[in-house]
């Protein structure tokens, strides 16, 4: 179903962990200096060094396990993770959460997909690598599992929020009950998405085949 070529694979990762290196220096470089157009839209200087730093480490993470061979998952996943965390990044870095009012719906959908492709393939290798009398079910039942566990991560994001503004005494959940529900409605359409995209992928691929596109160093039989 997918081929790695080692030596490409291992130049690409490179190229793409110095970019997503460079980028970042770059964003904390202009808040240091005043000129990231985020601190006009309203986010505090320590706010957007502390996640861009984050943002930027999370995302250093994937080419790096690619390039040792930790963790490798098909290009189209691992893409979809570095442009959902770059959204991120140059969202925040021109403000545009703060200006653009239907700005973070974007975000949750897409964020939302990405965790639910995350699910998708670890259900993949958990059915590949388990017992054969153990089984996740049908496709159907397969999917339907996915949009369900792909809803509640939303749900549980949600709540993860108000409790940090419970626990720290912050308002992270400043704009209310409201802003809530819309976040988990777009968190449900983009786990209706990928569970679309996951239909596509096992009308032509069984789930072994689709595991087999995901290195997984410590599931790889001889080590």
């Amino acid at each position: 179903m997918i081929a790695y070529f080692e030596g490409k694979d291992k130049e690409a990762c490179l190229i793409t962990l110095l970019v997503i290196v460079l980028s970042h220096a770059f964003f904390i470089a202009t808040v240091l200096l005043d000129l990231a157009p985020g601190l006009d839209a309203g986010h505090p200087p320590e706010y957007l060094i502390s996640l861009f730093m984050a943002v930027g480490t999370v995302a250093a993470l994937l080419p790096i396990m690619w390039y040792f061979d930790i963790v490798r998952m098909p290009l189209f996943f691992t893409s979809l993770l570095i442009i959902n965390l770059y959204y991120f990044s140059i969202s925040m870095f021109f403000g545009m959460y703060l200006r653009i009012e239907w700005w973070g719906d974007v975000a949750h959908c897409l964020s939302s997909m990405c965790v639910t492709a995350v699910v998708f393939l670890g259900l993949c290798v958990l059915q590949a690598h388990s017992p054969k009398h153990v089984t996740l079910g049908s496709n159907r039942g397969f999917l339907l599992l996915l949009l369900f566990i792909g809803i509640s991560l939303g749900g549980v994001w949600e709540v993860m929020e108000g409790y940090v503004d419970l626990i720290t005494g912050t308002s992270y959940m400043i704009y209310g009950v409201r802003d809530s529900l819309f976040d988990l409605r777009a968190d449900v359409l983009g786990a209706i998405l990928m569970t679309v995209i996951g239909y596509s992928l096992l009308r032509k691929h069984t789930v072994q085949e689709i595991s087999s596109t995901t290195r997984i160093r410590f599931l790889r039989k001889g080590t």
